[in-house]
Formats: C-alpha cells, sequence, structure tokens
C-alpha cells in the first residue's frame, strides 16, 4: 500500500513542510545554546535525565511562541468542523480511517 503521505494534498503537504520549518526556526537558538551546553560537558551524564530536561525546555519554548499558538488555536477549530474518526491499527503500519 501507498504511505499516506504520498497521497495528501499540495495543501497539506505544505502545511506539514511549513510546521517543521517553523518548529525549527522557533528552536534554532534553543538548539544551539543546548549544543555549546553539550559540547562542554566533562565525564558522564545520566542521558536519560537530560534528554527530559531539554524536551521540557524545548516544550516550554514552543508553548510560549505566538505563532504556534496561533497555528493550535486554528488547528482546534478546524479539528471540530471535521467528522470524527475511529482510528484502528490494520497491522501494516497504517491507521484505517
Amino acid at each position: 500500500m501507498p504511505s499516506y503521505d504520498m497521497l495528501y494534498p499540495r495543501e497539506i503537504v505544505d502545511m506539514k513542510s511549513y510546521l517543521g520549518d517553523y518548529m525549527a526556526g522557533t528552536l534554532r537558538e534553543a538548539e544551539q545554546i543546548t549544543y555549546n551546553e553539550l559540547a562542554e560537558v566533562d565525564g558522564l551524564i545520566d542521558i536519560e535525565a537530560k534528554e527530559n530536561q531539554i524536551r521540557a525546555k524545548f516544550g516550554e519554548s514552543v508553548s510560549k511562541d505566538l505563532g504556534i499558538k496561533i497555528i493550535s488555536s486554528e488547528i482546534k477549530k478546524l479539528l471540530k468542523r471535521l467528522p470524527k474518526v475511529q482510528r484502528k491499527e490494520d497491522g501494516d503500519g497504517h491507521d484505517e480511517k
């Protein structure tokens, strides 16, 4: 079966691409700061704890971003207007809709 991503209309592909680019731009500075901090680490660290710390830090940056707030608000409105779908895993990695 073809990947569902191959079947999306151009507008949806463009929006997914935009969201990825927007997130990259939103987190660019935080990523650079984090990279520099990690480059200066001497010795061993608890990787899982550090990943959780980074995830929380990035999540905070994203949740405060005005553009993300606008996008999230509009998506919520759209989802309320769309028909409800029931997801059922069909065993091949695709969700049936």
